[in-house]
């Protein structure tokens, strides 16, 4: 989504490129969003800027094993 305002994106790695997933601002989530990466690797970039203040991002995250 395209914004002025702060926001959250996320990435993951696979081989030799950054593959961009998700990109959350501006709104709260109506329901609980879960984002998964489907590899060892998982980038989550903050982005600020002064144009609009607000109270910010919520996020949790947890590591899992690997199923067979």
């Amino acid at each position: 989504e395209n914004t002025k305002s702060d926001y959250v994106s996320f990435s993951n790695f696979a081989d030799t490129e950054d593959r961009k997933m998700t990109r959350l601002c501006g709104h709260p989530a109506k329901e609980k969003q879960e984002i998964w990466s489907d590899g060892p690797f998982f980038r989550v970039t903050f982005k600020s800027n002064d144009i609009y203040d607000s109270t910010g991002f919520k996020a949790f995250y947890q590591f899992t094993g690997i199923e067979d």
